[in-house]
């Protein structure tokens, strides 16, 4: 056995011991130590020899002992020394012959070294001298590491007609090794981990932006370097305690300075006080009486830095005061910078490849071609190749010896010493000398799948027939035709070496989480008064603590099990109570997509109101208020087209509403606003009236937190209401995900779209919640359908209800009227500083009259980093939320005027509802149930939460097999982010130099989609799977209308198809043709598909199919279908529902799709949130690319000719994007691609142990399924009267969610058990299932009654089980722990088996007051679950 090889190139510390905060991060890794010399001594001056010794003092501790520097020396002599004095850095100063200032940064023993040019420097005493406080006694401080600080290190893309003939700055590679040479040069330190008290210096590398088009290839850094000073903050601030003083001041009559002391009396919160900057003596960074240090000695720091340091301060202030806990004992640092310098401007000016020689890999003025960038590109991949060849061989020969051990029955004690051995080894055969690749225990790939190499084998032999490789099987399952021709490519992660990105491994997540930083970091957090729909909120931290960071959360599915629901189906119950309570309407869904989608929706139920002989008029109207959010108006416009309506844009109240009268018949309803979108408040009973008498229906979008003022929609004739719920505690993120509200009338009860939650009962008599009827119409009606939901955005709901039940009624009115208040100070305080304010502020928008005012939000945000939104070229638009106080407030009059402002002096005897008449101001009670009076300190709802979590299974208890949902991992790495305020605290329509970073996001994960399918462009707008179908259709409508010939409208579509398939294509205008399936295998019939193409082949618009099909098989004839209805002119779109059975192994592109949409909340780790959010992105041909959908408000959206939004915010639910983009770069191109093995591995693993116990519906040829298979439970009926449902029922007894039901098939069940679950957990799952085998037979030969039996009576609760009386055929044992783990892992149901039947003919949605005990007959107690 080789002994372990010690490396013995790099010189350790003196004495063996690390250097303070420089311990090495894994074994083998070097620490960083520079040398800092002059080359030629005395040749290069005085000047630039202090400054020599200027840098080495800042690269201490660890710089190598100073040598002797003789004129004499050459550089191989300094380049020698590198390696025995342990040397990682060369830091070489010379002079050229032209008496510039040279600078040589060399990566030692290979390289590579960067060429700079000093053009200009300052020494540390030049520095000093500048400052009017220099830092004293500073040695001390070069005894730690600086914290290494490096801004705009990364180029942005070029945008523009002429991008492509632009000379880039640098190589995309060069760029990267620059950026890890530099960070090499000190140990890391993470500011977030590592004490303050830790961190004495900063160094701070930025580089300019490049220069005009004649200097574009410049690459030019400033360096700085400061020292911190840390103080403990004085418990009394000075401030107070020159209270007296100040209040003498006053009342001598003396003028009060801006600056000067509030009146404490008249602050709402003298916290506000407590906590400002200014009590801390001075001594915070950004403090205004502080004498500024960090001016350059040349320029001091500009108007618009200084503002952003303010606001930095107030920002951090605020986020101070909202988690200040009065009970913490925590020590308050207060910190500021003290330049210690030097400080050196470096333009660079060459790389070579080598230490101080080499191939020039980049020059400032000799530029490469686009073809030698590509050449060497190609270089550096083969290098990087031929380098996973030799660890490949290195571990193949650490295994073999490991199984030569093994034989010889040797320990295996060496083992650790020689894989670290080989790691070291490694590491110097690294060309660039640096190790690559990231730790083992971080990668994603490894986390993410269930079973390793060891047990895929265990489970490939185990199959039925066993197959001898997973690339063996695979070749059994996905038809050869249809195998991709080449290979998944995924950008991964730079190589520490920064020859290029790889295209096969995937960032670990620690890797990850730090470029993803990057990127959040290129967004700017600005405050935001654009409105529109959208406003800032504070999310209470112990709701998003258990709620949207709580995996038991997250992770549930829709609750279409209700006994093991009861927790989310509750809280969903309380949304629409909070809904009904203040829109003063009948009945509530459990959300909708969004506001906009919400006004698509009441469009369509004001057809479906019609009556019979008004639906059949040729003209149908809807008429518009123009004061709705102008995002809906464009959505209205993209669902109209499909329903054949016309969309008529007005002032509905104008002339007593003169136009409702003339539209006459021909109007199907009337749409408005209230508030409207820009702040106004109208009476509307006029007009509800006039809609009325037409036999139209009137809907009006409104705003939650308004209508706890407000007169509600339902008491002045509204037939629908809805809005957005996201000021109830949900971040602005970027425009999504955000639940909206939809209520109704209670006329229009039984036509409400989407989920509906529904009280019933259960076995025992005691009330439950279930999901209604109407929640899967679309399933039901199919092409007859008039809305195509399938999911809501549960997850969202379940906050704003928690929201309503932590404030309560009190709560939420106090909010409301705070948000008034200030929008009437704000108002009044312009019109003092003589602003013109174009109308009353009813609620919470002010509107000003303001020349250019374009130019002028452009300005505010430059310089005061505030938002406004520009309504015309002469209005601006203010809208306040509960985020906003006195300074906001302050900081927006600073944009209007100069003049002193007493706001404080302004709101005293101010009313919020003081500008509203009468007749609008509201009067009724809402929010009176006692859930949400029972809940308002964090103890309570802290409790209330859990309880409610604890009645709900997710992944968090076991896996949840339910086929075409594909419920895998969503690892906490890819959650993270959502909750960082750099994308939760964006508003969609911020300006696009503030949402930087998010571009960037969106473009990789639109290029990666794009990859993967095999498309030519993506778009993310749609909200839902069932969006992104009506999406893709429209594109397909749009195309084919540019066609000539006949109006090709027909969809064909089959019987199997997914009920939102044929829901979608009615909805897109498209008339729906199905087509029929074997019976034997689930394929289409080809035959009848050929007749319908020949039938329909003037009229063929698009198909309609789901790949692997519905039937749980890679159909074989796809491409053949793909050709045929491309010969007739059709289109094809594909459902990627499926799509986890294709990644990597194939892609609709390749297969011949025109269209396809995924499902990020399947494929791609989204979490599906109890019933969502999701993301249904679409991918399209090169040919379909001009017909993806714009947005009205944010330009370069879409396609040139792109049809109208389908969603309010330009990119959808932009917040959660970082979920899959994080999961697609973590797993990297091998790992997408054996999750895809492995999950069609999962799938026959179960098929095969489940076969022998029960038919399987479908398979291929060769016995396989691909991802998920039907198990058919159908001859049960007549055997034991047993039927899908009570299996899945008593599989609840067993701890698991039940497979999909009755679909596609009835009284079946689909499993899908994805790659995310590890062979003992399906072992688990097949368990259950035989044991449940086991019972049917027992009821089969007569040892069990047909009723009554276990199967019947599931699934059985703890209440059922202690009866006293117990008269049934089996044991309690047996219906607790029918398996010996349920003994130690139990979940139980919190209800028996509910009455579906009872529960829909006994309508009745939401929380009734407690006196209400009889309102459900046979119901005792309160009508909803009380809060425990």
């Amino acid at each position: 056995m080789a002994k372990r090889r010690v490396k013995k190139r790099t010189q350790g510390t003196p004495g063996g011991k690390a250097m303070p905060g420089n311990a090495p991060s894994r074994p083998g890794e070097r620490v960083p130590k520079s040398m800092v010399i002059r080359i030629g001594a005395s040749e290069v001056g005085p000047s630039v020899s202090q400054l020599v010794r200027d840098v080495r003092s800042m690269m201490e501790p660890q710089t190598a002992t100073r040598l002797k520097e003789r004129r004499s020396n050459k550089l191989r002599d300094y380049t020698t020394m590198a390696g025995p004095l342990g040397v990682s850095h060369l830091l070489l100063f010379s002079k050229s012959s032209s008496g510039n200032t040279n600078l040589r940064l060399a990566l030692t023993p290979r390289g590579p070294t960067f060429h700079f040019r000093v053009e200009k420097y300052s020494l540390c005493k030049d520095v000093q001298k500048s400052m009017r406080r220099p830092k004293s006694g500073a040695n001390e401080n070069h005894l730690t590491p600086p914290l290494l600080v490096m801004n705009n290190f990364t180029t942005k893309p070029q945008e523009g007609e002429d991008a492509e003939q632009k000379q880039p700055q640098i190589p995309k590679h060069l760029e990267s090794l620059t950026t890890t040479v530099f960070q090499s040069l000190f140990p890391p330190i993470n500011p977030v981990t590592t004490p303050l008290k830790g961190i004495k210096r900063v160094l701070l590398l930025d580089r300019k932006p490049s220069g005009p088009k004649s200097d574009s290839a410049s690459y030019v850094l400033d360096l700085r370097h400061f020292a911190i000073e840390t103080r403990t903050a004085k418990s009394v601030p000075k401030a107070l305690r020159k209270l007296d003083a100040a209040e003498k001041l006053k009342h001598a009559g003396q003028k009060r300075k801006r600056s000067a002391l509030p009146n404490l009396g008249k602050l709402d919160d003298v916290a506000d006080y407590l906590l400002d900057p200014h009590a801390a003596d001075g001594f915070t960074s950004g403090s205004e009486s502080e004498p500024d240090t960090d001016a350059e000695v040349e320029v001091l720091a500009s108007t618009a830095q200084k503002v952003q340091r303010r606001n930095t301060k107030s920002k951090s202030s605020d986020e101070t005061r909202d988690r200040r806990d009065p009970k913490a004992n925590v020590e308050k640092k207060a910190i500021k910078l003290h330049e210690l310098g030097p400080r050196l401007r470096l333009r660079l000016t060459k790389v070579e490849e080598g230490v101080c020689a080499g191939k020039v890999m980049w020059h400032e003025y000799i530029h490469k071609s686009k073809e030698e960038l590509k050449q060497m590109d190609k270089v550096h991949e083969q290098r990087r190749q031929e380098k996973e060849r030799r660890k490949a061989e290195q571990k193949a020969n650490v295994q073999k010896k490991r199984d030569e051990r093994k034989a010889r029955g040797q320990p295996e004690e060496d083992e650790e010493d020689e894989l670290l051995s080989d790691a070291e080894d490694d590491e110097w055969d690294d060309e660039d000398g640096v190790v690559e690749g990231a730790d083992e225990d971080d990668e994603m790939e490894d986390a993410h799948i269930g079973p390793n190499a060891e047990t895929a084998e265990e489970m490939l032999r185990a199959l039925d027939p066993p197959a001898k490789t997973l690339d063996e099987f695979i070749a059994q399952v996905v038809p050869s035709s249809i195998l991709s021709s080449k290979d998944l490519k995924v950008e991964g992660p730079m190589p520490e070496s920064g020859s290029m990105a790889t295209s096969e491994g995937g960032f670990s997540e620690s890797q990850l989480l730090a470029r993803l930083r990057e990127i959040a970091g290129e967004n700017k957090v600005y405050k935001s008064y654009i409105g529109c729909g959208y406003a800032g909120t504070r999310v209470p931290e112990v709701i998003k603590r258990n709620i949207i960071e709580n995996p038991a959360w997250y992770t549930s599915y829709t609750p279409y099990q209700p006994e093991i629901s009861q927790g989310r189906l509750e809280s969903l119950l309380n949304f629409q109570t909070v809904i009904t309570d203040l829109t003063g309407l009948a009945i509530a869904n459990a959300s909708v997509l969004d506001e906009p989608t919400a006004a698509a929706e009441a469009m369509t139920l004001s057809v479906n109101a019609l009556p019979v002989a008004r639906l059949k008029r040729s003209k149908k109207v809807y008429f518009v208020s123009h004061l709705c959010h102008p995002q809906t108006i464009a959505v209205l416009e993209s669902r109209a087209s499909g329903f054949n309506i016309t969309i008529e844009v007005g002032d509905v109240l104008k002339d007593n509403s003169k136009r409702v009268e003339e539209i006459g018949e021909d109007l199907i309803g009337v749409l408005a606003q209230y508030p409207d979108t820009l702040g106004g408040v109208e009476d509307f009973r006029g007009l509800a009236d006039k809609v009325h008498k037409l036999k139209a229906t009137f809907a009006v979008g409104t705003d939650l937190l308004a209508l706890t003022l407000l007169t509600p929609p339902g008491e002045f004739g509204a037939d629908v209401a809805f809005g957005n719920a996201q000021r109830f505690g949900v971040p602005l993120g970027f425009g999504g995900p955000h639940a909206a509200f939809f209520a109704v009338s209670e006329k229009h009860k039984r036509k409400i779209p989407g989920r509906l939650i529904g009280l019933s009962k259960d076995r025992l008599g005691d009330p439950a919640a279930r999901l209604a009827l109407q929640t899967r119409e679309q399933h039901i009606r199919r092409e007859k359908a008039t809305s195509n939901i399938c999911t809501a955005q549960a997850l969202l709901a379940n906050m704003n209800a928690m929201y309503a039940v932590y404030h309560g009624p009190k709560g939420l009115k106090r909010i409301a009227e705070k948000v008034t208040k200030l929008a009437q100070v704000l108002a009044k305080a312009l019109e003092q500083a003589g602003v013109e304010v174009k109308q009353a502020v009813r609620f919470d928008t002010v509107l000003v009259k303001k020349s250019e005012a374009k130019l002028f939000a452009q300005k505010a945000a430059q310089l005061l980093l505030i938002n406004f939104r520009v309504v015309d070229n002469e209005t601006i638009a203010i809208t306040i939320d509960e985020t906003v106080g006195k300074k906001q407030i302050d900081e927006i009059l600073r944009a209007f005027t100069t003049e002193d402002v007493d706001v404080m002096e302004l709101a005293e005897g101010l009313q919020a509802t003081s500008n509203l008449p009468e007749s609008l101001k509201r009067t009724s009670s809402y929010l009176t149930h006692p859930v949400f009076n029972s809940h308002h300190s964090e103890t309570e709802i802290l409790r209330y939460m859990h309880h409610l979590q604890s009645k709900d299974l997710s992944l968090v208890h076991s896996m949840i097999p339910l086929g075409s949902c594909t419920m895998k991992l969503n690892a906490t790495t890819e959650m993270v982010p959502i909750s960082w305020p750099e994308f939760a605290n964006i508003h969609p329509f911020a300006p696009m130099d503030q949402t930087r970073g998010y571009a960037e996001l969106i473009r990789e994960l639109e290029s990666d989609l794009a990859e993967i399918t095999g498309f030519h462009a993506v778009t993310l707008q749609p909200n839902s799977g069932a969006q992104g179908e009506f999406t893709g259709l429209r594109i397909i409508r749009k195309y084919q209308e540019q066609q000539p010939g006949k109006k090709r409208d027909i969809c064909l579509i089959p019987v199997s198809a997914h009920g939102t398939n044929p829901a979608s294509a009615a909805m897109a205008g498209m008339r729906v043709v199905t087509i029929k399936c074997e019976t034997t295998t689930g394929n289409l019939d080809m035959k009848d598909l050929k007749a319908k193409c020949e039938q329909y082949s003037e009229e063929l618009g698009a198909i309609m199919v789901t790949y692997p099909s519905t039937s749980g098989v890679f159909e074989p004839q796809i491409k053949d279908v793909c050709e045929l209805v491309h010969q007739h002119g059709g289109q094809v779109y594909m459902d990627g529902a499926n799509m986890n059975a294709q990644i990597g192994l194939c892609s609709p592109g390749e297969i011949g799709a025109d269209v396809c949409h995924l499902n990020l909340h399947k494929t791609f780790c989204i979490p599906h949130g109890g019933g969502g959010p999701g993301v249904g992105p679409v991918g399209v041909a090169e040919h379909l690319a001009p017909f993806l959908p714009g947005h009205p408000l944010v330009e370069g959206v879409g396609g040139e000719t792109g049809i109208a939004p389908v969603s309010g915010a330009p990119w959808g639910s932009a917040s959660i994007l970082p979920i899959s983009w994080a999961y697609i770069k973590m797993m990297g191109a091998r790992g997408l691609t054996h999750a895809t093995k492995i999950t069609l591995l999962n799938a026959n693993y179960i098929l095969s142990r489940l076969k022998p116990h029960y038919p399987i519906l479908y398979t291929n040829e060769k016995g396989r399924c691909a991802h998920e298979f039907i198990l058919d439970v159908r001859k049960f009926k007549d055997t034991a009267g047993i039927e899908a449902i009570d299996v899945a029922k008593r599989l609840q007894d067993y701890g698991f969610h039940a497979p999909t039901m009755s679909w596609p098939v009835a009284n079946t069940l689909m499993i899908e058990p994805t790659e995310s679950e590890n062979k003992a957990e399906l072992d688990r799952f097949c368990d259950a299932l035989i044991s449940i085998r086991e019972e049917i037979a027992e009821i089969e030969g007569g040892k069990q009654p047909k009723d009554g039996n276990v199967m019947k009576m599931a699934p059985h609760t703890m209440k059922d089980l202690l009866r006293n009386e117990w008269d049934r055929s089996y044991s309690r044992e047996k219906a607790a722990y029918p398996l010996a783990y349920l003994r130690e892992k139990k979940f139980w149901p919190s209800v028996a088996r509910l009455d579906d039947a009872y529960g829909d003919m006994n309508l009745f949605c939401s929380c009734a007051p407690v006196e209400s005990l009889n309102t459900i007959d046979g119901l005792t107690g309160a009508a909803a679950p009380m809060p425990t």
